[in-house]
């Protein structure tokens, strides 16, 4: 394995991500490489234009999408929080291709079509609306609904 699969694997917070990079191997795909290698192109240059690429918050939400189906069953605090780090990472990225700094415009075209799934809507207004219900401490905030602001003095 590489250097650089081993650093991915070092900074890859998800089971997904990691097994992704163990499952690579050579390819003699020459358009792949090229693909491979205009990605990193990319990313190398906004990280060389002190653009900050926002990658605290991810991590797999399979898990947590999966028990927000399960009839009866509720997410913590702490996984609504997580969820709305992931959905804010997830709109800064939006924001950052579609509106990018002067000196990008034009020069992400790899990172664009590979996000362009993400285009579809934003996720800021989920992020939003669990950071005005929970508190940073976990806790319910007094507005989180009308019973709730109702019943607490």
């Amino acid at each position: 394995m590489g250097v650089a699969a081993c650093a991915c694997l070092y900074v890859c917070g998800f089971a997904s991500c990691r097994f992704a990079i163990l499952d690579l191997k050579p390819s003699t795909d020459e358009a792949w490489i090229i693909s491979q290698h205009q990605l990193t192109g990319e990313v190398r240059l906004t990280l060389s234009e002190q653009v900050s690429i926002p990658l605290g918050g991810l991590f797999d939400p399979t898990q947590l999408a999966a028990k927000a189906q399960i009839p009866g069953a509720a997410l913590e605090a702490s996984e609504l929080q997580s969820v709305a780090r992931l959905a804010n990472d997830v709109a800064s990225w939006q924001s950052l291709l579609q509106s990018p700094p002067a000196r990008l415009v034009g020069k992400l075209p790899r990172l664009v079509e590979l996000s362009i799934a993400l285009a579809g809507s934003s996720l800021r207004p989920l992020a939003e609306s669990i950071e005005r219900t929970i508190q940073p401490d976990g806790s319910l905030a007094d507005n989180a609904s009308p019973e709730l602001g109702r019943i607490r003095p």
